[in-house]
């Protein structure tokens, strides 16, 4: 199982990849993600975030979060790769003073929120949303998270 992180320049050394990563691991293993299994998480600017939000969703303003879902099966070893989650770190940074939390935890709501629609989770709808809301509050959970799920609308 492997996650492959970016980051903005500007991000360098603010996010302890090895503690994150190792929430990702254990996160995986309680979704019963089979190996080998691959993804990547981008941590860009609101401009960056904004581009990819007008140019996908005809959104033009920057949002916290953007899930591309993929399944891509390498025939060399059977990999799956299935998608790619972008994190707007300064929208997280903003959340994370106006829900009282940490930017760390913010950021797990985040990559949480995002892995849940790479597996195929919406909010869409309301029975959607119960499904999704249900497992997103486990893993905030096992990760000890305050961060408020409930804030995203459906």
């Amino acid at each position: 199982m492997g996650v492959h992180f970016e980051l903005a320049p500007e991000y360098e050394g603010v996010i302890d990849l090895v503690a994150l990563n190792n929430n990702i691991q254990m996160m995986m293993v309680h979704l019963d993600i089979p190996e080998p299994t691959n993804f990547s998480i981008a941590f860009v600017n609101d401009t960056a975030i904004q581009e990819l939000n007008l140019k996908f969703r005809e959104v033009d303003s920057p949002t916290d979060v953007l899930s591309f879902p993929v399944e891509e099966v390498n025939p060399e070893d059977n990999s799956v790769y299935i998608g790619d989650i972008i994190i707007s770190m300064e929208t997280a940074m903003k959340q994370s003073q106006e829900q009282s939390i940490t930017p760390i935890d913010e950021i797990h709501l985040l990559i949480i929120h995002g892995f849940l629609h790479l597996l195929g989770y919406d909010h869409d709808t309301e029975e959607k949303k119960e499904d999704m809301w249900v497992e997103q509050s486990e893993l905030l959970d096992l990760f000890h998270c305050p961060a408020n799920p409930d804030r995203y609308a459906a």
